[in-house]
């Protein structure tokens, strides 16, 4: 119904074909229209895609992450062992990590949510992680079979860590992460984290 609504409101907003001499003439006005949205739409996606460059820059800027204009800007706060049920209900031991984006945690989780989707898979692929559950299966143990690869991320939920100041994602994965030194939060000089990092 929504889509109709839309369409409606489409068609509302163009002028009538009887204000115009010729078919031709008609056709020539929703052509330049057309071409009109689609520039008006390529320059907001140019700003968008620019906007989100620029937030990832800084947070790596912040955290000290090199080189800057390079890195993804995920890190992994922290990964353990945990335990879950799979599907009979079983104990087994899995790992919870803490994986932070490089984005601000004052921009809304619908605004990111396809952005951050789509950096994750090198991400994963970086971290180790083999396959990530669709969404309608997050938070389902994995059942294994003979070709199952054996690093799943299977569960994951988002937050917005406002005295970090960058959205987080807690992932599940059914073994542990590789976790590269860049793929760490920076440290100082002494070898200890920076004191913004890891809260």
């Amino acid at each position: 119904m929504v889509q109709n609504e839309f369409a409606d409101d489409l068609l509302d907003a163009l002028p009538d074909r009887s204000e115009f001499a010729t078919r031709e003439e008609y056709l020539a006005y929703l052509c330049a229209t057309v071409r009109k949205s689609k520039e008006e739409v390529r320059r907001a996606k140019h700003l968008n895609d620019n906007l989100i460059r620029i937030t990832r820059e800084r947070a790596n800027q912040q955290r000290n992450l090199h080189p800057k204009k390079e890195h993804d800007g995920y890190i992994v706060l922290y990964s353990q062992q945990w335990q879950d049920r799979d599907g009979n209900g079983q104990m087994v031991k899995v790992w919870k990590s803490l994986l932070q984006t490089p984005y601000d945690a004052g921009i809304s989780y619908t605004s990111l949510l396809d952005t951050i989707r789509k950096d994750l898979y090198p991400v994963m692929a970086d971290l180790g992680i083999h396959q990530k559950h669709d969404e309608e299966h997050n938070g389902a143990y994995p059942v294994f079979d003979g070709d199952t690869p054996q690093n799943i991320l299977y569960r994951w939920s988002y937050r917005a860590n406002f005295r970090a100041g960058l959205w987080e994602m807690e992932i599940y994965t059914t073994d542990s992460l590789s976790v590269s030194a860049d793929r760490q939060p920076a440290r100082n000089q002494q070898g200890n984290l920076r004191k913004d990092e890891g809260k």
